[in-house]
């Protein structure tokens, strides 16, 4: 049998590997605070089980990137979340966050082992993508038990094979009336408003409880992006009369008490605002209705230019940590 040659990491495992450390280092601050305040053990049992995955990708990152004498991120510690704060949010909201770690764990894991080449690099991401759908799983099996899991809008099933018959199927007349969403159109436009949902409920807590005015100001209208966005991906479904999957934005307490630190609460907004550029990219690609199209594009300049106002702020507070980088050749022949 051939042995496997073993080069360096390339950029891309370089990159993924030290994403997945600093977002589960985050994750693991975020976890500490769920299972101080949570009172359903059936809850708890999966945020132990969130907190076990992300304590071993930081081990095997830290193992390795030692091994290849790289420097292991800073990314968060116990210092970023504050122990004994009181509950930010309820134990229905903490279990749909754990189902979008999931859900953004199938999407980044997958695409990381899809762009590594090492196989002790593939051979993780196998591990990390398989404890995502686990979780995914969990999370999901528990919200239908408990009556509280959201469901894409159901629809009539086809009767019998179809071909579309002229142009008009793609916009009749862009701005008239427009023909029926297909099936995976709802798909995403769903997706979308869970997804901002749960940021919307998530920006709501951290603006209550952000100690910076400028962090406190940037994460409000974070929340009315959020805000806008669900009410503009309800209200196409709503026209077709499709009914819109729910929010959950009573589900924040009235604590003012932060339960983690500014920096990781702003580098999170950020974060999930990178997720939902992700969102809207791959949603515009897969609808085929102009004004979806002309929507999800607005939502992208709108989106991209919050993420650089975000990432300007991190650096101004000096919270920016800078991500792997290739040499400035020109600069070094200069």
């Amino acid at each position: 049998m051939s042995t496997i040659h073993s080069s360096e990491l390339s950029s891309s495992e370089l990159c993924m590997l030290w994403t997945t450390y600093v977002e589960d280092s985050l994750a693991l601050c975020v976890l500490n605070h769920f299972s101080s305040v949570v009172e359903d053990p059936d809850v708890n049992e999966i945020i132990q089980f969130a907190k076990k995955i992300s304590s071993e990708h930081l081990v095997f990152i830290q193992g390795l990137f030692k091994k290849e004498e790289i420097p292991v991120p800073q990314g968060f510690s116990n210092h970023d979340w504050i122990e004994g704060a009181p509950r930010l949010f309820s134990d229905v909201f903490n279990l749909r966050y754990l189902g979008h770690m999931g859900r953004s764990g199938l999407c980044m894991y997958g695409a990381a082992k899809g762009t590594s080449s090492r196989e002790d690099v593939r051979s993780f991401f196998t591990t990390c993508l398989n404890q995502a759908s686990e979780l995914y799983d969990r999370v999901t099996n528990m919200m239908l038990e408990k009556g509280v899991h959201v469901r894409s809008p159901m629809i009539t099933y086809p009767k019998a094979v179809e071909f579309v018959e002229n142009e008009h199927f793609l916009s009749p007349g862009f701005l008239s009336e427009k023909r029926p969403l297909l099936a995976n159109e709802i798909a995403h436009l769903s997706l979308n408003i869970e997804t901002n949902s749960i940021g919307m409920t998530l920006l709501l807590g951290f603006a209550q409880c952000t100690q910076d005015e400028e962090t406190k100001k940037y994460i409000t209208r974070g929340f009315e992006i959020a805000k806008k966005a669900t009410e503009v991906f309800s209200s196409i479904l709503r026209t077709q009369n499709i009914p819109a999957p729910g929010t959950w934005d009573s589900t924040v307490t009235d604590s003012t008490v932060p339960p983690f630190s500014d920096k990781l609460m702003l580098f999170h907004v950020n974060m999930l605002t990178a997720m939902g550029i992700g969102n809207y990219g791959m949603a515009m690609g897969a609808s085929m209705r102009l004004d979806l199209g002309a929507q999800y594009g607005r939502l992208l300049a709108e989106s991209g230019k919050y993420a650089e106002d975000g990432a300007n702020l991190m650096i101004k507070k000096g919270w920016l940590e800078k991500p792997p980088q290739a040499l400035d050749r020109d600069k070094l022949i200069k």
